[in-house]
């Protein structure tokens, strides 16, 4: 924290949580590494070793962006909207593949070998593009809307929603939202909606007609997660019934670090479960201390959004902020079984190096803003 005062003069408060989940972060994925080596398992053995990487280079990300003036990330991230489009497009024909749960969300970097989630960072892409597009046009032209509004968010939705329905429903609400806040026409958006869900609708139909013929079809798996949600008592998902026995045996306090006993039998417990790995060995003490501090950050976002000098730069704070917070909230409820398995993990805490990359960009941007309403108090007062 120290040493990021050096180079951040942004929000204290924001910087300092972002800094203890990812700093965090290392403790339960070192659990999960520790609790795996009698197996022998390489891939996991070099987690932690991965996990620490990336938190070093998002760290890194958060200094650039922050140096950088958010106009300019804007405008490329607006300049690339086509490409990102086609990666998704790219991303999404891959199909399914035996080396991850579903390659239809990632697309392997060639020469460095690294896997990148398209889905990432096309949902920053396009929530800075709305933000961008609504504080620009004030008349709000329908015609206008449904070409440079509309359709880009349509596309995108389409693309994400195959193979990672959550994230493109987690993606339309923080769009609907940045669209609401933005004053933009409510009966705009209602027709928006309305498109929406007609497009998802019949891309359902259409995928349970033809499932087998679709080799990134999940509606079936949808179907089953919320079957066997809505009928819990009679059949529950393997995650969520040992995800609930976890977080059981934490009570109060936890086991303690590195002991927990549910790590080698919850799949993906470094990543969609890792809320429950926490509160089996911190307990429910050291739950609520994670979800108050992402409700810190949430405050946070709000005061700087209110305090915001430009229109833009209010709704670029919510865009950028909200999804990950929103995100958050959707992993701790799956993992607490009040919502169906999503697949969402937990920000700035999971393993998952897009994940933690484009966490550490939007609130880079963030404390960017932050320092500028600094900066002009600081002039004001002088």
């Amino acid at each position: 924290m120290i040493f990021l005062n050096k180079y951040i003069k942004g929000d204290k408060c924001l910087l300092s949580c972002i800094s203890f989940l990812a700093l965090f972060s290392i403790l339960p994925i070192y659990s999960v590494n520790s609790c795996t080596l009698n197996n022998h398992n390489k891939a996991v053995y070099n987690l932690i070793s991965k996990h620490v990487m990336y938190i070093i280079i998002g760290f890194i990300v958060l200094i650039i962006s922050y140096k950088i003036k958010y106009q300019y990330i804007v405008a490329t991230c607006i300049i690339t909207m086509p490409l990102t489009i086609l990666l998704l497009i790219i991303t999404l024909l891959q199909g399914h593949s035996s080396n991850y749960a579903n390659s239809a969300r990632w697309i392997r970097i060639p020469i460095i070998n690294v896997s990148f989630q398209t889905s990432s960072f096309a949902s920053l892409v396009i929530t800075i593009y709305c933000a961008n597009y609504i504080s620009k046009n004030y008349n709000h032209n329908f015609i206008k809307s449904c070409l440079y509004l509309f359709l880009p968010i349509i596309v995108t939705l389409l693309l994400i929603l195959p193979a990672n329905a959550s994230s493109a429903i987690i993606l339309l609400f923080s769009i609907i939202l940045i669209l609401f806040i933005g004053q933009y026409p409510l009966k705009n958006i209602l027709i928006l909606s309305a498109i929406i869900i007609i497009s998802i609708t019949t891309f359902i139909i259409i995928g349970l007609k033809f499932k087998n013929h679709m080799p990134f079809n999940r509606i079936v798996t949808w179907k089953n997660r919320i079957y066997n949600f809505i009928n819990r008592n009679k059949k529950e998902e393997y995650q969520i019934s040992k995800s609930k026995l976890a977080i059981l045996l934490g009570r109060v306090f936890g086991i303690g670090p590195g002991k927990s006993i549910f790590i080698k039998k919850i799949p993906q417990s470094y990543s969609d479960f890792i809320y429950s790995i926490i509160v089996e060995e911190y307990g429910i003490v050291g739950g609520l201390i994670i979800l108050i501090i992402y409700l810190i950050i949430l405050f946070r976002i709000i005061i700087i959004a209110t305090k915001s000098k430009t229109y833009f730069s209010s709704l670029l704070v919510i865009s950028l902020g909200f999804p990950v917070i929103t995100q958050a909230l959707i992993h701790m409820y799956v993992n607490i079984s009040i919502l169906p398995v999503t697949g969402q993990n937990l920000p700035l805490i999971s393993a998952g190096g897009t994940s933690i990359c484009v966490s550490f960009l939007r609130f880079g941007m963030i404390l960017n803003i932050s320092n500028n309403i600094k900066n002009i108090s600081n002039e004001k007062k002088s």
